[in-house]
């Protein structure tokens, strides 16, 4: 695959497509769904997935598509990976042939939305102690329970959840895939949020709905052991997306600054600027190249967990510190909404937050390098 000429065509059907509406959608809270059909359509969305569901089973090329998204609208970006990689990828991972075919198809040539829920009301990153229960009955399941803080929700035609159904830790998960309009089932209206406010997040709601035994996605009791490298894949995916970001943010910047004049002079000239677009592009290259050496080994088949553990807690504080040294940057002018470049702020916080707290990321990189040097 051609990564340069797949950049050039998805960047024009993304300028034709989305950012006409981007800030719009960022005030409104609308998910810009016709841009998410185009890019479908013309086949760069399901890029990561197999051929045989028409994808091109090519990581670098999604990853391209995830960068090019993200310096238009992070957002975006971030309801297109959650359905084709929390959703689509385990589904894919883990599924029988019939799911397969079924759930890929459907959010790859019938554009439908899937999410991924695990988030609780009362559970975030103590994850195996989820309280959604899925009790056995007969030739179906009975799931009960709330989800929190999931993308996609509202707009959502595929959930996988993921549920306890007993057992003790790692040991007590089990994912099941629901279609809206089950029974007992059901979401909340999207939530009012500080940033990533045109990606749909809601709460999901399971009365006693009754799912069959065929939409259990692997086997009982694996849920949180199959989900372990999907959350390393998606902690990579913070990276492209940064990359996008970071991008858009130097473009802003460094325009602005050549046509702003202050004591008859532009701004960019002065070296308090050139060092925040200095360390811009500092940061800029280290995440580029950190995206680079994990993708090279998830196609070499080794491990990615401390890499894409680091890459999240580094790239979360820069896209957030970045964020507000672009609109110290333009001033004035990058407080207000019509530049750009406070939506990119606020829609960086949430990459400290989401996905995994960098608190948790600082737990998993010090317990393992512990007793990696013990």
């Amino acid at each position: 695959m051609d990564l340069k000429l797949l950049r050039e065509q998805v960047r024009k059907l993304l300028k034709d497509q989305l950012e006409p509406v981007a800030l719009e959608c960022d005030q409104s809270g609308e998910f810009a769904m016709d841009a998410y059909k185009a890019l479908a359509e013309a086949g760069y969305a399901a890029l990561y997935l197999p051929e045989e569901f028409g994808g091109a089973e090519h990581l670098e090329g999604f990853f391209v598509v995830v960068e090019e998204m993200s310096k238009i609208s992070p957002a975006f970006a971030m309801s297109v990976m959650v359905n084709y990689q929390l959703f689509g990828y385990n589904v894919n991972k883990m599924g029988t042939d019939e799911q397969r075919k079924k759930y890929l198809k459907g959010i790859i040539e019938d554009k439908k939305i899937g999410c991924w829920a695990l988030t609780e009301p009362d559970v975030g990153s103590d994850a195996v102690h989820i309280k959604t229960t899925a009790t056995e009955e007969g030739d179906h399941f009975v799931v009960n329970g709330s989800k929190t803080f999931i993308t996609n929700a509202p707009i959502a035609d595929y959930f996988l959840i993921i549920t306890n159904t007993g057992g003790q830790g790692f040991d007590s998960g089990t994912a099941f895939i629901l279609e809206k309009g089950m029974e007992g089932l059901s979401v909340s209206q999207p939530f009012k949020k500080h940033g990533h406010r045109s990606s749909p997040t809601g709460q999901v709601f399971l009365d006693h709905v009754k799912v069959p035994k065929e939409q259990m996605l692997g086997d009982i009791g694996r849920g949180f052991h199959d989900m372990k490298h999907s959350l390393d894949i998606e902690r990579l995916l913070i990276g492209p997306m940064i990359i996008g970001m970071l991008e858009a943010l130097i473009e802003k910047s460094v325009k602005y600054a050549s046509s702003r004049i202050q004591f008859g002079k532009p701004i960019v000239s002065f070296q308090l600027i050139q060092e925040k677009i200095a360390r811009m592009r500092m940061h800029l290259e280290v995440i580029r190249a950190t995206v680079e050496k994990g993708v090279a080994h998830l196609n070499e088949g080794k491990n990615i967990h401390m890499l894409a553990n680091a890459l999240k807690l580094y790239g979360g504080k820069v896209a957030v510190e970045m964020g507000s040294e672009a609109m110290q940057i333009l001033g004035g002018n990058g407080y207000m909404h019509e530049y750009g470049v406070e939506m990119f702020m606020r829609d960086a916080k949430l990459l400290e937050i989401g996905g995994g707290t960098n608190e948790m990321m600082v737990q998993i990189l010090a317990k393992n390098t512990i007793r990696e040097y013990s």
